[in-house]
């Protein structure tokens, strides 16, 4: 999509993103089996998300309103 968009590749964090995100994922499922990672890393994961949705919304609550007029078939 962003090659679509026109946006340029990052030079730095294209190669890096795209050789530790298999080596992430392949160690994080080896951790699944072993007891209270699945809590402890639904917590971590929650914790990232949440301070990344405040850091891009400058801390400010972001409402997102689903229309429900105008719909077809509706």
């Amino acid at each position: 999509m962003a090659d679509w968009d026109g946006i340029r590749r990052e030079p730095i964090w294209d190669p890096l993103i795209r050789s530790l995100w298999p080596r992430l994922v392949r160690f994080r499922e080896g951790l699944v089996p072993l007891p209270l990672v699945p809590e402890t890393a639904w917590i971590i994961d929650e914790a990232v998300r949440r301070y990344i949705l405040f850091f891009l919304t400058k801390g400010q609550e972001t409402k997102i309103e689903i229309p429900t007029a105008n719909r077809p078939g509706s």
